[in-house]
């Protein structure tokens, strides 16, 4: 069985319901294999293609980056086959609660997520 580096623990708090706080661990993603629980071989992040399975050409329109920069988080309860997964642009947020990893973008992660500190990873 291979253990899982430990990513550092960040803290959410819902700016609706101040008394709602979830740990979380995260890592920044910056292209393929950035991630440290890829282990080199996309084990979270795969590339991002087009529907033909080809490196996609052109511009994100939400990062203004190349396509082919991107990734890919497969969507293990997709519902039909038209459903990949999740795209993940350079400099988005990889984050992991109960063995279940999304991304979120960085301005977005900035606003609502405090890193811990160490000494508080393991507290409840």
């Amino acid at each position: 069985m291979s253990r899982r580096k430990l990513l550092p623990f960040y803290l959410f708090t819902d700016p609706y319901q101040k008394d709602l706080h979830i740990k979380v661990q995260a890592a920044q993603w910056t292209h393929l294999n950035s991630h440290p629980h890829d282990g080199g071989i996309f084990k979270i992040v795969k590339p991002f293609l087009d529907k033909n399975g080809s490196i996609p050409k052109g511009i994100c329109e939400i990062c203004q980056k190349p396509l082919k920069d991107h990734g890919l988080i497969p969507d293990e309860q997709k519902v039909s086959s038209l459903e990949r997964g999740y795209k993940i642009c350079p400099g988005d947020w990889i984050l992991l609660k109960h063995n279940d990893y999304w991304s979120c973008p960085q301005d977005l992660f900035d606003e609502i997520y405090q890193l811990l500190p160490r000494k508080e990873w393991y507290e409840n």
